[in-house]
């Protein structure tokens, strides 16, 4: 196991710190130049969070994953687990089902 984490992270480590240092620079370069596409871009996402934590039944719940996963063109869905590691995403699931009952 340690051979193999010492394995990964020896590949790992490099594109982490390539993949950080490109998105800090596109950021700081949005953030100077386009102000208000910063803001959408954080209060888009941060909205859908925050509505998404603060639905009250399973239904509407995973009616915003549902939302939020189409935003970012479906990661979840075409997933192999589209329900996530933990369940988290099973409202998304119980969304899903509703839908095609119609």
């Amino acid at each position: 196991m340690s051979e193999t984490a010492l394995f990964a992270a020896s590949r790992l480590y490099p594109a982490y710190l390539a993949g950080t240092a490109i998105g800090t620079q596109i950021s700081s370069l949005i953030e100077t130049y386009d102000p208000s596409l910063n803001d959408a871009i954080g209060g888009t996402v941060a909205s859908m969070v925050d509505a998404a934590n603060q639905s009250w039944n399973e239904l509407k719940q995973g009616q915003y994953q549902a939302s939020f996963d189409e935003l970012f063109g479906y990661p979840v869905s075409d997933s192999g687990n589209p329900a996530g590691d933990f369940e988290e995403f099973e409202p998304m699931d119980y969304y899903w089902d509703s839908v095609d009952c119609y």
